[in-house]
């Protein structure tokens, strides 16, 4: 079983790891698209352009299924992409539903939802919200810099500069007094804990259910029994090499993100 998977950067190893949870004799094959990143400030044509490129390259790996990890692919280039490649495509939105599933809802006013200015922007994400929310309870905060300062956080390490740059991107959400922050990028995940920390809230993210989404798609009896070691490649559209190590096993990954 082989799996692909695209992301402008790094954020989409926040559902990578959860599929290699539940799937750990796949072989992933994970794109780092860092040569155009971010994804969030591109142009929907330049971003539509790179998701069949990227497509054409894991296709050409014959994966099994591919995940468009990254919210702002997803909603401008998943639907080109399905009705392009006979390939299976899961995309990955902000889980907006959560609050039909809560068994205390949020009260009014309480509960927001953090994207990319072209996730948020995005006609496949006003009509998730339009329908998913149709009272409008989920406050929408567009931030066009925290999944770059995400990435730079991983490769260069928690500086005081990055800690205040992610500080002010969050600084508007303070005043809310919010319960629950839904996150709308696959890079926001991966400082999760920092960010409950920073606004003292709940995040909310979609990657375990993007994960079980992979397993029902791909799960088969013969899986069951298979115990092969699990191979993960890395590529950077910056090197255009396969690495067979992630991103993840520098060991900066284990002080990320520094309090």
């Amino acid at each position: 079983m082989k799996i692909g998977f695209f992301d402008s950067g790094i954020g989409g190893l926040s559902i990578l790891d959860e599929v290699s949870k539940v799937l750990p004799s796949a072989e992933l094959f994970y794109i780092s698209d860092d040569a155009y990143a971010p994804y969030g400030n591109q142009s929907p044509k330049v971003i539509q352009q790179r998701c069949h490129q990227l497509t054409k390259i894991l296709i050409a790996k014959k994966v099994n299924l591919i995940v468009v990890a990254c919210n702002t692919a997803t909603a401008w280039g998943i639907k080109e992409l399905r009705q392009s490649y006979p390939t299976s495509f899961v995309g990955v939105e902000p889980y907006l539903n959560i609050v039909h599933h809560m068994k205390t809802p949020p009260a009014h006013g309480k509960i927001a939802v953090i994207t990319t200015h072209q996730t948020g922007n995005s006609q496949k994400f006003l009509d998730l919200k339009k329908k998913a929310d149709p009272d409008n309870l989920i406050f929408l905060h567009k931030s066009k810099n925290l999944a770059q300062l995400v990435e730079l956080a991983f490769y260069k390490g928690m500086t005081e500069q990055i800690n205040a740059e992610i500080k002010a991107e969050l600084e508007p959400l303070k005043p809310l007094n919010l319960s629950h922050l839904i996150l709308g990028c696959t890079h926001y995940p991966l400082i999760s804990s920092y960010i409950e920390q920073i606004l003292d809230i709940e995040c909310i993210s979609p990657c375990s259910f993007i994960a079980q989404r992979v397993k029902n798609l791909l799960f088969t009896e013969q899986n069951t029994n298979n115990h092969k070691e699990q191979a993960i490649h890395f590529m950077s559209t910056k090197n255009n090499t396969w690495d067979k190590s992630l991103p993840s096993s520098d060991p900066r990954w284990a002080k990320f993100p520094q309090k």
